[in-house]
């Protein structure tokens, strides 16, 4: 199974819930210990996982970024300002760091790497993704902050990083209110390919075609049309690999009837927008024949996919039956 963005942020924040209940039992029963000079010692690295992710996909235009005093703060506590401020700096850094919130930053930091390479978020759709992946992050060190702050109150001589993580609780409060409906987006599909994999060549084909298609020289009738296509052989693809996988008991059999149905449903959606347009206004008008044929997909579904057949002989594809189609039989040849 690829690791994805989505499953790291789903695994961050069900730890970050678990520490918030473990601390609150904690100061149910006042036995906070060490825990709080632990705690501190790992917000560092915390900070500059999460600034890592904040700026692991630029925003375009800029000025559209709302997250500037997040950003301020947490630079400034992931040069050691909590622990400059702190009177017994040196005891906090020689202690071991916190192991849950070591986690929470190992994590945040993994996504990070996931998103390295993305390209900057210049769509209505990429931004309103990226500002769901930021408030998704930025609720975590909201969380955190409001987690330490109890465990640092008693404490005379930690007040000053105190005052500074109130600060950091303050500037995200606003990102970590807003809805878990208004945060999903295409940024959590972004996942740890390996190079031969169907994962990398539709990651491959995502940028490729979204470089084509925000083209303005790029972009043409043809262009749509191809990325339709390719669409369309994509989902024939991923539903042949899926039927195939279920069939061979490799994945869950109810999951796998969910993403069959969706991938049948989707592929189902694609054939419109894959047809050969009736007219080429790039070279004038095709003859009757040339102008009557079709580039999409014919009847694949699961169940054909699974019973296999001779959709994928030479003759198929001789005599006009789609490439689509045949795709997809193959696949389902291959797979036995």
């Amino acid at each position: 199974m690829t690791t994805t963005v989505g499953m790291l942020l789903d695994d961050v924040h069900t730890r970050a819930w678990d520490l918030c209940a473990e601390l609150e039992d904690r100061r149910a029963e006042n036995r906070y210990g060490e825990r709080g000079l632990e705690v501190l010692a790992v917000w560092p690295r915390l900070a500059t996982a999460a600034l890592r992710v904040l700026d692991a996909v630029p925003l375009e235009p800029a000025w559209l970024d709302d997250m500037g005093s997040v950003r301020l703060v947490l630079g400034q506590v992931g040069r050691g300002v909590l622990e400059a401020t702190a009177d017994n700096g040196s005891a906090a850094a020689s202690l071991k760091p916190d192991p849950a919130v070591f986690e929470l930053a190992l994590r945040l930091g993994l996504i990070a790497d996931l998103l390295v390479g993305e390209k900057p978020a210049r769509t209505d759709v990429d931004r309103a993704a990226l500002e769901g992946l930021q408030a998704n992050v930025v609720s975590i060190v909201h969380a955190v902050a409001t987690v330490s702050l109890p465990l640092l109150q008693d404490r005379d001589h930690l007040q000053a990083p105190r005052s500074v993580l109130a600060a950091v609780k303050a500037r995200t409060e606003r990102f970590a209110m807003i809805p878990a409906e208004r945060r999903s987006g295409r940024y959590e599909d972004v996942g740890a390919v390996t190079s031969k994999s169907l994962d990398a060549a539709i990651s491959t084909w995502v940028h490729a075609t979204v470089d084509i298609l925000s083209s303005r020289r790029g972009v043409s009738q043809a262009a749509l049309q191809v990325a339709a296509g390719d669409a369309l052989i994509l989902t024939a693809t991923a539903g042949t690999v899926c039927a195939a996988a279920r069939r061979l008991g490799l994945v869950d059999a109810d999951r796998a009837a969910v993403a069959t149905s969706a991938l049948g449903a989707a592929h189902a959606a694609w054939r419109r927008p894959a047809a050969w347009p009736e007219t080429v206004r790039l070279e004038g008008v095709l003859t009757r024949n040339m102008s009557t044929r079709r580039v999409s997909c014919g009847s694949w579904s699961p169940t054909t996919c699974a019973r296999g057949g001779t959709g994928c002989r030479p003759s198929a594809w001789l005599t006009g039956s789609t490439w689509g189609y045949c795709w997809a039989r193959c696949g389902a040849a291959f797979m036995g």
